[in-house]
């Protein structure tokens, strides 16, 4: 078909401009589009113009009485009952906008609007209607023209009826459907785990009511402009639209970007707003909270298609919104949106579910489906956006588009974006949990509406078997912090705070065990694991507990170390010894959100932070792109004094068999360009048994040409810094280097260290307290939100107390950092000051979570706000109720004031806290502890360096953490520290030394209060001294060793009353085991020595030697076929007036027999003064399989003597072998050894070992 447009022109000018498909003899066409991209007018009375925004003509057949519409329509998409005009511009003062509607001849009244002078641009929408007077069929057409000055004005109307529509059905749904039914409203209202929330949120309904519903008719700009010049968010005020309160700074912003910042946050409110009155209606029925939602949907729907699209560059980009400055920001609120209008539905009129359907919903999908953001956490929340509206009004392609859309869709980003260890890709904690509460919105309503993609599994990246959404839950998890420390989450990439709790995360976490819990459909094996969360996080939001809430069952997690490759996050734990933790960061950088920060080591000890990250700022303030994104801010290694470009890297070793040895090593790709690096740890907890752990660190840079380069390794910590040896003059210091991270350092020292100097230095933090005079809230969460924070208005110690205001939104502030032992504890004081007397309850909970009880463990005690002005409150600790079974006041965990746990919150609820002590039964205040903090000592080095020695900033920016940089200069490329936590006493002697003199092996040995340890990393794979292919350890009574292999005749000299030999994973491929361990021992005492071999020999004879005193025991050989299980060997020597000497021997050869032998020995004696047996356990093998050939099977016995006891009795050795055919299996060794002999001063006696050999074939049983 053709088109035409008509001019019509007066003497004055152009008149009208019309386009029309019907009429001039023109055929029209059903399946007719034609686009109009930024169509304009130009040169109406020197410079006006006339501009649209992108809207498409069409010709669809729906929605429509009878006929076929014209329809003018945004963005490509079918709205079938918009048209949008606008924003008009730069139109001459005195001209105005006609509009008029043709149909069979007929026209509308003429609508014009006078362009006044100054106007701003406008925007203007024809809205439908179910009330035209015209019958629109074909020949419908509009008319936009421009009428110059002086012409007849016959409206100032801004809308017009123009189209006839319906709302869009539904066939077989009953409303309410997509989150909530009509069916579950009695369980929530009857059942009593559900009664609370159910009236918890009738109230809150109840409260809006009263509240100020104004809605601003405009944009709202970026939320992160609205914050002050040190990062701490201003204060919103719904009632104040000009002027902005900063807590910190104590001033007032005013002006853009504030005023358009607040227009944002004040939409987020009120689309809350919408949520919670239609919720309440649903409960109640109580029909003015469903008026006043549809009242607020309605209004939205009015203005939000005329609203240009603008991003936070107020540019007509595919990332900008209409309300609001970011498609990610109004996709957030669309769930809420679409919910609100699924449970109000039922009391809205046609023309109501019209305007709200097409002109806000669908209007918004137009807009979110523009951007497709991909491999974003934006794209999750327009994947939820996109779905909640399909199904709300019935469009399936939504739905579909959602889940399936091969380069964004929910599928696409659950393979693609999801690591195969279920971490979000941008790792970022905060933002996987950001994404996954966008996911989860999926998957809440894909569960109501039967495609349950919670089960919908997809292939894994590395193709070994499939992952589900499941996975995104239990990663965090394992990354949490330890008890001590609140169960926190460290700060990675673009985390904004490093006290994010995993308890923060209820909701979350509660959805998880509806889905996957014990008494759920599908109980995973990981319930526990979200049980355990659930039992110390308080209870979950109203709505989580409505739409998914269950009863908590007992849980339970043992925090492990986890060496996690897809994202490149390897943790050490300790648990069960000193609580610490330590992570190296050595994966993807993270797209956007990453940080070049490889190699970073992060380490707590006892609760408290030792190394930090710090996160960043919000993305407005130099500092985030200046400053913490950049190297400097990390613990890491920097290269010619410049940020490392984007790279990734690998785990190269990681052995954590131990409880009391851990160790890792990881590289990285080029972090500049020639050079990459590695860096190798070791952590030691409770080295010495006074509860201090060492973590041994060895960083190196590797240049991949002759190009040589300076080196800088940097270190965060916090705390009081001081030197204790190896630096002799301190100056100040002109950082010379360009990176713009270096200008963020105060006050710069610069030391020079000389060669084969001890180095030292530490931080001492802060001693724990019980104490708070709520001088700084460093300690509390949330931290500085815009809910809780200082305050100077009312204080009754000290100069600050803590506001804390709108009890809905933050429903609990909580502190994790004390001491936890409140044992001398009598009784507990704090004052609070009341400004409403509202009756709201505040409950002081004091956790003591107990693992063996069902739920969450605490003691108690309820406040009630109903009076004015201070009160204090004194309560001994006989007065707090305990819930359930709390391990007692030995273990506090957390203190917690919330406003939910035992009654409804109100937003209007507003109190001061100031002056929480605890006393002992004296009346004396409760003393501090020693806070710890962490001591650095550098090895010897026989060449130069340099020491930096400065201030850095925090997050937020308001304070500042002393930090240092060791320099390494001349083709030195090796940092090699020991971290001591907390730190030694200054006048402690310590010896620190590294060789890192030959390419096979780095030897590093350390010394300090009569404890002495000595290590080698063995890197026969690598030329590099921070490689390890295997590691040898010697404490002052315990050897170590992983995958010891080839070490030669490394033999190692142990002094101690007891002493234990511990070597896994060991691997041998020459002749010889590489392992001679010599140990000196008093008389009396055990000697142990445990190990486990897996020998890569189809054939092998493992033979075992021991020399005690210089007298060779007779060997002991073991015919294997495969795998060695642990060996443990115990002997117990009687009392002697000398010290001793035993070492043993561990070597094999391979043997040509082409059958699977096995030999056993038992023994007798009439006379047996020690005896010691230890059984041995089976480990993994090597080879999953081996050949042995098929021979005849049979078997022997005989009679061999192996010697006498000191007392002359015999003892009497029974041999017996059997044989046994079979095809290719698999095929585990378990081995029992005894010793049994005895051993004095006056004779020589021969240890003979009692050996019994357990063959088991997988496909059958070989008896012995």
């Amino acid at each position: 078909m053709t088109m035409e447009a008509v001019v019509s022109t007066q003497s004055t000018g152009i008149h009208s401009i019309e386009f029309s498909a019907a009429g001039w003899s023109q055929t029209q066409s059903n399946l007719t589009q034609v686009c109009f991209s930024d169509f304009e007018i130009n040169g109406i009375a020197n410079s006006p113009s006339f501009q649209t925004v992108d809207f498409t003509y069409a010709l669809v057949p729906n929605y429509v009485q009878s006929g076929i519409p014209l329809i003018l329509q945004n963005n490509y998409n079918t709205f079938n009952t918009i048209w949008t005009v606008g924003p008009m511009k730069n139109i001459d003062a005195g001209y105005a906008l006609l509009f008029s509607l043709t149909s069979n001849g007929q026209y509308t009244p003429t609508l014009n609007v006078t362009w006044l002078p100054g106007q701003t641009p406008l925007n203007l929408t024809i809205y439908a209607s179910l009330s035209s007077s015209l019958s629109v069929n074909s020949s419908t057409s509009i008319t936009v023209g421009i009428t110059p000055p002086n012409s007849p004005i016959s409206s100032s109307s801004f809308v017009i009826t123009v189209l006839v529509a319906q709302p869009t059905p539904i066939p077989g749904v009953t409303r309410p459907f997509l989150y909530l039914d009509s069916s579950m409203k009695a369980d929530m209202l009857g059942n009593n785990f559900k009664a609370a929330a159910a009236n918890a949120s009738i109230n809150t309904a109840i409260a809006r009511v009263g509240v100020d519903l104004t809605v601003p008719h405009r944009w709202g700009d970026w939320y992160g402009y609205f914050y002050c010049n040190d990062g701490t968010s201003l204060v919103f005020d719904a009632s104040n639209s000009t002027a902005f309160y900063c807590p910190t700074e104590k001033v007032w912003y005013t002006g853009e970007p504030f005023a358009s910042s607040w227009v944002t946050y004040r939409h987020n409110q009120l689309m809350g707003y919408i949520q919670d009155l239609a919720i309440g209606y649903y409960l109640s029925g109580n029909t003015t909270f469903a008026d006043l939602a549809i009242g607020l949907l309605v209004e939205y729907s009015t203005f939000y298609p005329a609203l240009p699209y603008q991003d936070m560059n107020m540019n007509p980009s595919t990332s900008g919104g209409r309300i609001l400055s970011q498609t990610l920001d109004e996709s957030n609120n669309v769930p809420e949106l679409s919910n609100a209008f699924d449970l109000v539905y039922d009391r809205m009129t046609d023309l109501q579910k019209v305007q709200v359907e097409y002109n806000l919903l669908r209007a918004m999908a137009t807009t979110i489906k523009r951007n497709n953001a991909g491999m974003s956490n934006w794209q999750a929340w327009h994947n939820a956006a996109l779905m909640t509206i399909g199904y709300v009004v019935g469009d399936r392609s939504l739905v579909d588009y959602s889940i399936n859309n091969g380069n964004s869709g929910y599928l696409y980003q659950l393979q693609y974006c999801v690591g195969d260890d279920g971490f979000w890709w941008e790792n970022s904690i905060g933002y996987h949990f950001y994404t996954l509460s966008a996911m989860q919105w999926i998957l809440i309503v894909s569960a109501r509406r039967g495609d349950n993609l919670y089960q919908t599994a997809v292939p894994r990246n590395d193709n070994n078997g499939n992952k589900t959404i499941e996975s995104m839950y239990i990663a965090p998890i394992g990354l949490a912090e330890p008890l001590s420390a609140g169960y926190g989450f460290p700060s990675l990439n673009d985390d904004h705070s490093s006290n994010d709790y995993i308890s923060g995360e209820r909701d979350l976490y509660t959805f998880a065990n509806f889905i996957w819990g014990k008494n759920s459909k599908l109980p995973s094996v990981n319930y526990p694991a979200y049980n355990w969360v659930l039992s110390f996080s308080g209870a979950p939001s109203n709505l989580a507990t409505l739409f998914y809430g269950t009863v908590v069952q007992s849980g339970y997690y043992v925090p492990k170390s986890v060496d996690l490759e897809p994202s490149g996050l390897t943790i050490f734990q300790t648990p069960n010894l000193t609580s610490d933790y330590v992570l190296v960061k050595h994966g993807p950088h993270g797209g956007y959100h990453g940080h070049y920060d490889k190699l970073e080591l992060l380490f707590d000890h006892g609760g408290q932070i030792i190394l930090n990250d710090y996160g960043t700022v919000q993305y407005t303030q130099p500092l985030h792109y200046n400053y913490f994104k950049r190297t400097l801010s990390h613990n890491t290694i920097l290269i010619d004094a410049i940020t490392q470009q984007e790279a990734s890297g690998n785990t190269l070793f990681f052995g954590v068999d131990f409880d009391e040895v851990k160790v890792l090593s990881a590289n990285t790709t080029e972090l500049n360009p020639g050079v990459i690096a590695q860096r190798s740890v070791v952590l030691l907890p409770n080295f010495d048994g006074t509860g201090r752990s060492l973590i041994l660190d060895v960083v190196e840079g590797i240049p991949l040409n002759s190009t040589q380069h300076d080196y800088f390794l940097v270190y965060h910590s916090s705390g009081d810094f001081k030197t204790i040896a190896g630096v002799s003059s301190v100056s100040p210091y002109t950082i010379p280097y360009a990176d713009p991270s270096w200008t963020y350092f105060l006050t710069p020292q610069l030391a020079n260290i000389s060669q084969n100097t001890q180095l030292r230095y530490s931080w001492t933090l802060p001693s724990l307290s019980m104490q708070d005079s709520f001088e700084s809230l460093a300690l509390w969460t949330p931290q500085n939100s815009q809910y809780f924070y200082l305050s100077t208005t009312y204080v009754k110690e000290g100069n600050y107390s803590a506001l804390w205001t709108n009890q809905v939104s933050v429903t609990a502030i909580q502190k994790t950092t004390f001491i936890h032992d409140w044992s001398a504890v009598h009784f507990v004081s704090w004052w609070v000051y009341n400004v409403v007397p509202n009756n709201a309850p505040i409950t002081l909970v004091l956790s003591s979570e107990n693992s063996t009880s069902t739920g969450i463990d605490y003691y108690f005690t309820k406040m009630t706000l109903n009076w004015v002005g201070w009160k204090q409150f004194n309560l001994t600790t006989t007065q707090f109720s305990p819930a359930r079974s709390p391990v007692g006041w030995n273990k506090i965990d957390y203190i917690e004031f919330s406003s939910s746990w035992s009654g409804t919150p109100l937003a209007n609820s507003t109190i001061y806290l100031d002056a929480f002590h605890t006393y002992d039964k004296n009346g004396v205040l409760i003393p501090d502890t020693f806070g710890g903090g962490v001591e650095i000592v550098a090895a010897k080095s026989s060449s130069a360096r340099q020491l930096i020695m400065a201030q850095a900033p925090n997050q937020p920016a308001t304070s500042y953490h002393p930090v240092t940089a060791t320099r390494l200069t001349n083709g030195n490329s090796v940092f090699s520290h020991l971290l001591i936590s907390p730190p030694l006493p200054d006048n402690t002697q310590i010896d620190f030394d590294s060789d890192f003199g030959n390419t096979e092996s780095s030897k590093f040995s350390f010394s300090y209060s009569g404890k002495s340890a000595s290590l080698e990393f063995v890197h026969s794979n690598s030329p590099y001294s921070s490689s390890i292919d295997s590691f040898l350890l010697s404490t002052t009574d315990t050897i170590y060793g992983y995958n010891v292999s080839q070490i030669g005749n490394s033999s190692v000299l142990v002094k101690g009353s007891s002493f234990t030999a511990k070597v896994q994973n060991s691997t041998y491929s020459s002749s010889h085991c590489g392992l001679t361990v010599s140990v000196l021992y008093n008389s009396g005492e055990n000697v142990v020595l445990q190990c486990s071999f897996y020998v890569n020999a189809k054939n092998a004879i493992l033979n075992v030697t021991s020399v005690v005193n210089g007298l060779v025991l007779p060997q002991n050989s073991i015919t294997i076929s495969q795998s060695f299980p642990q060996v443990n060997i115990s002997v117990s020597v009687p009392s002697l007036n000398q010290q001793n000497k035993i070492d043993i021997d561990f070597s094999y050869k391979e043997i040509s027999t082409t059958s699977s032998t096995s030999v056993s020995f038992s023994s007798t004696s009439s006379s047996t003064q020690t005896t010691a047996t230890v059984s041995g356990t089976s480990g993994d093998i090597t080879n999953p399989s081996t050949s042995v050939t098929s021979g005849q099977t049979g078997s022997t016995s005989g009679q061999e003597s192996s010697g006498t006891s000191s007392t002359g009795n015999p003892i009497n050795n029974t041999l017996s072998t059997s044989t046994s055919t079979t095809t290719t299996k698999q095929i585990v060794a378990t081995g029992t050894h005894t010793l049994t002999g005895a051993f004095d001063s006056s004779a020589n006696a021969l240890f003979t070992f009692n050996l019994l050999v357990l063959v088991f074939v997988f496909a059958g049983f070989i008896s012995l």
